[in-house]
């Protein structure tokens, strides 16, 4: 897929990139094969607005391949932000699934022009028979520049 086609124009010139380090217990045991799934946001009612833009799969070391994505150019975040302006940074969502482990979905990963940014994705292993009472382990939904609700 031809990623410039699924995102907004005006992003022309800017580029960021993408990594997730996927683990569990905290960050502390990385978990090989977990697949990422990258969309792009968008606009409510562009009709691009969710569409895949890659498949990746963690490494033994928890990582994903770095992936290049286009956003807002720098020169458009080194001003203040005005009412009403495009914030200086593009957002993609993204979801990570792996066998044993609560999904999660990822909501607005803001991304900077020139900047690297590691998403660490915490997967929370299911109990042996897949549910526990009271619980529901259909996926873990994470808005960045939330606070998390602990």
């Amino acid at each position: 897929m031809n990623i410039s086609q699924s995102i907004p124009s005006n992003t022309a010139g800017g580029r960021g990139q993408l990594v997730f380090r996927v683990a569990t217990a905290g960050g502390a045991i990385p978990l090989e094969g977990a697949r990422v799934i990258v969309r792009s946001q968008g606009a409510e009612g562009d009709v691009n607005r969710g569409n895949a833009l890659s498949v990746m799969y963690s490494d033994r070391n928890g990582r994903t391949p770095v992936m290049t994505l286009p956003t807002v150019p720098r020169s458009q975040s080194q001003s203040p932000q005005s009412p009403g302006v495009a914030p200086p940074f593009l957002c993609y969502d993204a979801e990570v699934f792996l066998a044993g482990y609560r999904g999660i979905e990822f909501v607005c990963i803001p991304i900077f022009d020139g900047v690297t940014s590691v998403q660490p994705a915490d997967m929370i292993p299911l109990p042996e028979n897949g549910r526990e009472d009271g619980f529901d382990y259909e996926k873990v939904t994470v808005v960045e520049g939330e606070n998390p609700n602990l």
